[in-house]
């Protein structure tokens, strides 16, 4: 049975937003930024959001991070889709033309 810092770690934890990049590493969004699941940033983050008198056994940390990592791990990919871009130069930079908006570029 889970052990309540299991829980608690594992409930706080999963308000945060997982994202994974193509080389399958798990991210962690976080109000400062995205930071990797596995890095001393997320601990730190970890530390800071929870009120324990003693921060749990490593193995628990360790086993609610690979909890974290398989649930993002299993979602479903967002698909991608081709953009034909078309770009144009203008007078003070380019303009990129995205299909639904466009962008500049410029010296600024």
């Amino acid at each position: 049975m889970p052990s309540t810092a299991y829980n608690t770690l594992l409930a706080i934890a999963e308000q945060v937003k997982f994202w994974i990049t193509p080389a399958h590493q798990t991210y962690a969004e976080l109000p400062s930024g995205a930071v990797p699941l596995w890095s001393d940033d997320f601990f730190t983050w970890c530390i800071a959001k929870f009120n324990f008198q003693n921060f749990p056994a490593p193995i628990t940390y360790n086993t609610v991070l690979r909890t974290l990592d398989q649930a993002a791990q299993s979602q479903p990919r967002q698909k991608t889709q081709q953009a034909n871009l078309r770009t144009a130069a203008t007078k003070n930079g380019y303009e990129i033309d995205l299909g639904n908006q466009s962008i500049q570029v410029t010296g600024k």
